[in-house]
């Protein structure tokens, strides 16, 4: 849905542009709008990296002897 949106008000813009007889401004907007969203995308990213230190701490091992680990299992037989 939200493409169809995106699409018309591309198109209303691109006849609003026509019918004042230069193109500059539109495109300006198209080109500035792509560039703003790669911004965004790219802040979102490093803001998500830069959460990374906010973890707990890091607690004891504990043993599970129920779990198999290796292919002698936990007791080392």
């Amino acid at each position: 849905m939200s493409m169809n949106v995106l699409a018309s008000a591309v198109t209303l813009a691109s006849e609003a542009a026509e019918h004042e007889g230069g193109s500059g401004l539109f495109w300006g907007f198209v080109v500035g709008g792509i560039m703003m969203g790669l911004f965004l995308v790219l802040w979102l990213i490093t803001g998500s990296y830069s959460n990374v230190g906010n973890k707990h701490e890091a607690g004891p091992d504990i043993i599970d002897p129920s779990k198999q680990i290796g292919p002698f299992g936990p007791s080392g037989h």
